[in-house]
């Protein structure tokens, strides 16, 4: 197999993940399996160039394979390996300390769909450690900075999952980490920018309920005025007809609504009008599509309680 079929048939595995459905992945497996088997065959053949890069890209698409199956141990594994090929490469370091900090952001993620919080221990230390080496780049490019900004935000989500007041708080510090990164962004030019920059803003939020309902932290209206800043940024693209900036509006809606419920009970009007104006974004979603159902469901749930309370 030549260097450039290998490349193809990563290319072919790439979409193949992305396909997502059960023919598609076994498929991607089976291309996995077989440009495996190729690499030790092909160990000691100079044809096959950087052996050491073409088996860091092999492992890497094979670590992507087993996180959408939820195998957080069999991802980590395949993630440990492409770095261990990296290292032993001929990439120049700035460019093996480039792709190390991506696949540290890998291992942290297959780690952030654990449910023992060792796991979440575990991802926020892989997101430092990716957060490190992006400093460390001299280019400050904006591939690099978007590269940054998605590393803290994910350290500060792993640190919020325990749910421990001083985690909450180092974990605000991270989102505003990221949110400082992307304020210089052109939040027009694309509609992914808009979204981490207000699911920054929800992620306080979030944490800053946290806060106040579990560790009795008196801090009440910050937490809203996150949720209001965020819907705020997101509207924009919404009412432009921005199908993923409507989307994630609804979903800071509905949380701010029953975030709403929880901190400011007597403003049961203004919690309504959120979760009505959710529901206005959600119009047109598949059948199959289980996020925006289950968000619909908690949007209506919510406007309920608020109109019961409001004896309506």
């Amino acid at each position: 197999m030549a260097r450039q079929q290998v490349h193809e048939e990563l290319r072919r595995v790439e979409g193949e993940l992305a396909a997502g459905d059960t023919a598609s992945l076994d498929s991607a497996r089976a291309r996995l399996d077989q440009l495996e088997r190729w690499l030790d065959d092909s160990r000691e053949d100079p044809e096959s160039g950087d052996w050491h890069e073409i088996a860091s890209t092999v492992a890497t698409a094979r670590g992507h394979l087993e996180r959408v199956h939820y195998r957080i141990e069999a991802a980590e594994s395949a993630y440990a390996a492409a770095l261990a090929h990296l290292e032993k490469s001929s990439l120049d370091e700035l460019h093996i300390a480039r792709r190390s900090a991506n696949l540290l952001v890998y291992q942290g993620l297959a780690r952030l769909a654990g449910k023992d919080p060792g796991d979440w221990k575990k991802a926020a230390e892989r997101f430092g450690e990716s957060i490190r080496l992006r400093e460390a780049d001299p280019e400050r490019t904006e591939a690099l900075l978007w590269g940054l900004s998605a590393a803290w935000m994910n350290r500060g989500e792993a640190l919020s999952r325990s749910g421990e007041a001083d985690a909450l708080e180092e974990s605000i510090r991270c989102q505003e980490k990221a949110r400082a990164i992307l304020a210089d962004f052109d939040l027009s030019a694309r509609a992914d920018y808009r979204s981490r920059f207000a699911l920054c803003h929800l992620n306080i939020a979030a944490a800053k309920v946290e806060l106040t309902t579990r560790h009795a932290r008196p801090d009440p209206a910050d937490a809203l005025a996150h949720y209001a800043r965020a819907a705020e940024i997101l509207r924009v693209g919404a009412e432009a007809g921005i199908e993923e900036s409507k989307r994630v509006l609804a979903v800071v809606l509905t949380n701010a609504s029953r975030a709403r419920l929880l901190l400011d009970a007597n403003d049961l009007a203004a919690s309504a009008a959120e979760a009505t104006e959710a529901l206005r974004w959600m119009d047109g979603y598949g059948a199959d599509d289980w996020e925006m159902v289950n968000l619909e469901l908690t949007a209506r749930c919510t406007l309920c309680l608020c109109l019961h309370s409001q004896g309506r």
